[in-house]
């Protein structure tokens, strides 16, 4: 969360300011997970379902598969206000979801993703009859904002479930709101823009791509892929002349490829750059079938142009941009150099460093790879080997399932608490916090500190907001066992996702729309345990099976510990969860 300058004429209320902030953080590429725009939405996640049960219907996919998506689908529905229910009552299709059956579930969510094709229109105007009831009230209240902070992410969901990219959205409503050369003269001036996202029509781009071919298969290279043409240098030369300088230099710049373009329809620049490098796969596989000895490489950059505003063209990243954030400081990555060397002078067993050594392996694999499916491929054979049992007749995946919950649990608060604490800093409220603390964030939620961030809220709502919700969600035992039951089902039903994905691209060589979001998660699941068990060796290992060797699996099985002992301590407190920390990123 970073501070968010606003240039709008008029002054925005709170509830205004917090769509603001909320929209910013959700589409932010290097907001946690925990606070990112989420895969789904109610009728997003009923067209995952109508996905999975066509594939389970044609012994595509496993009825698994259906039966945990249902689960998930069942909680989110549950909740759903604005969702059409006309053909189907809301209790038919909670029923349908609960009993699991595929074709009736198959069946239903088509008949309700077919009569809800306006549900990005009706969010938007709930969002409006939200923020106009909160203006009404008066002196802030946090708790007002709940539904308000979901409706905020099911809008931006169904945005990019339409074709738009997050990096789009991003940029369109930071321009909109912070960025601005002419400042728009109030909120609903703003809102009124992107309510014309909704039904934007798709425009035609114009996609050029550079390729490096040796000279001896210059004459030879051909595209296959339908829709590419080859463009002369020197009517590329003209054309770029035509657009602006940018293009020109560009051209001028990289005049040792071979470029080629295509058109397609899309909503955006990002979108219409990822749809070109999906369709020129098969083409580009095809061409290293052929001259893979000759070292053909696609350049990194393409050049986009768009019908509506040709001027507007410019230059865009042709590789995949995956969420998170990933730390770079070379004193932390020295730092992990040096342990991952410290690993051999430990007492650490061969099979765990063999481990993290083919570990580490994929993940440069998956990292360098071109393409998406090769890049989840890479980071999951990689997880699901440092989850495999030394007893071969032991399912990795079920593993991987049970025991990677309870590891990511056992320092889940401490995450989110310092994540809210490195807001706190970077909006400058330390100032106006009596118990802030460097080292202690429990502090966050005592009653002190969320009366003195409430005081803030005319400035920042969302803290103020997210303050509240975690003492909300630690606030007791009780509380707190209902979190990490919730958070546990969360992780155990993304593992199932990504689990799915990979067998779809395995096995019937397709591959889920949110394919790029799944795999940012398989590699931050794949880090996460590199980085854990390298901290665990250095700091406090534990030989639990007293062989004199610490082992990975020491490691799951003494968080596992820690975390069911947690849960079963009657006095257990924020304290206690707090000692446990993140593991240092010393990778990503």
């Amino acid at each position: 969360m970073q501070p968010v300058k606003i240039n709008i004429v008029q002054p925005l209320t709170t509830a205004e300011l917090f769509f603001v902030q909320k929209s910013a953080e959700l589409l932010h590429k290097e907001t946690i997970d925990t606070y990112r725009l989420r895969l789904n939405n109610p009728r997003t996640v009923l067209q995952e379902l109508i996905q999975v049960t066509s594939l389970i219907e044609s012994k595509s996919l496993r009825e698994e598969y259906g039966k945990v998506l249902a689960d998930e689908a069942l909680e989110i529905v549950r909740k759903e206000e604005i969702l059409n229910f006309s053909t189907i009552t809301k209790n038919h299709i909670l029923k349908i979801l609960a009993e699991k059956n595929s074709k009736d579930i198959f069946y239903a969510a088509n008949i309700l993703v077919f009569e809800n094709r306006d549900y990005a229109e009706k969010l938007f105007a709930k969002i409006g009859d939200e923020i106009s009831r909160i203006n009404g009230l008066g002196a802030f209240s946090p708790a007002e904002f709940d539904l308000l902070n979901k409706l905020i992410g099911y809008f931006y969901i169904e945005l990019k479930a339409k074709g738009y990219s997050k990096a789009y959205l991003n940029n369109f409503v930071r321009t909109i709101f912070t960025l601005s050369k002419n400042p728009l003269p109030d909120f609903s001036s703003a809102l009124a823009a992107i309510k014309t996202l909704i039904n934007r029509q798709k425009e035609k781009f114009t996609v050029y791509l550079a390729f490096k071919v040796p000279i001896q298969a210059a004459n030879q290279l051909q595209i296959a892929s339908t829709g590419f043409l080859r463009i002369p240098y020197a009517d590329l030369q003209q054309e770029a002349a035509q657009i602006n300088n940018t293009f020109k230099n560009f051209v001028t710049k990289n005049n040792k490829y071979h470029y080629y373009k295509m058109e397609v329809d899309a909503l955006d620049f990002h979108s219409a750059a990822y749809l070109v490098k999906r369709k020129m796969q098969t083409g580009l596989d095809l061409i290293f079938m052929g001259h893979s000895s000759q070292m053909i490489k696609v350049f990194t950059s393409c050049f986009i142009v768009g019908s509506v505003n040709p001027k507007k063209g410019n230059r865009y990243n042709l590789e995949y941009q995956l969420d998170g954030y990933f730390a770079s400081d070379q004193t932390l990555y020295l730092q992990f150099l040096d342990k991952v060397k410290d690993l051999e002078n430990k007492q650490v067993d061969e099979i765990s460093k063999r481990k993290i050594n083919a570990a580490l392996r994929y993940l440069r694999l998956g990292t360098e790879s071109e393409e998406l499916e090769n890049k989840l491929l890479n980071y999951w054979i990689a997880i699901e080997y440092l989850f495999s049992a030394v007893e071969a007749d032991q399912d990795k995946v079920k593993r991987l399932r049970e025991y990677y919950k309870k590891i990511h649990s056992v320092s889940y608060a401490s995450k989110l608490f310092k994540y809210t604490h490195e807001a706190i800093n970077s909006l400058g409220l330390i100032g106006n916090l009596t118990l802030y603390n460097a080292t202690d964030y429990s502090y966050i939620i005592q009653p002190q500190t969320l009366a003195e961030l409430n005081g803030t809220a005319n400035t920042n709502p969302l803290i103020a907001y997210r303050v509240y919700t975690l003492s909300q969600r630690f606030a007791d035992i009780n509380s707190i066992k209902s979190e990490f039951s919730r958070h546990q089902n969360n992780v155990e039903r993304n593992i199932v996702r990504i689990y799915r994905t990979r067998n779809e691209i395995v096995h019937t060589a397709s591959y889920e729309n949110n394919i790029l979001d799944i795999t940012a998660h398989v590699r931050y699941y794949l880090t996460f345990i590199i980085n854990g068990f390298i901290d665990f060796v250095m700091s406090n290992p534990i030989d639990v099976n007293k062989d004199g060797k610490i082992s990975i699996d020491d490691y799951f099985s003494v968080l596992a510990v820690q975390l069911d002992s947690l849960l079963l301590d009657d006095v257990l407190d924020i304290n206690k969860l707090l000692k446990f920390k993140n593991p240092v990123e010393y990778l990503t």
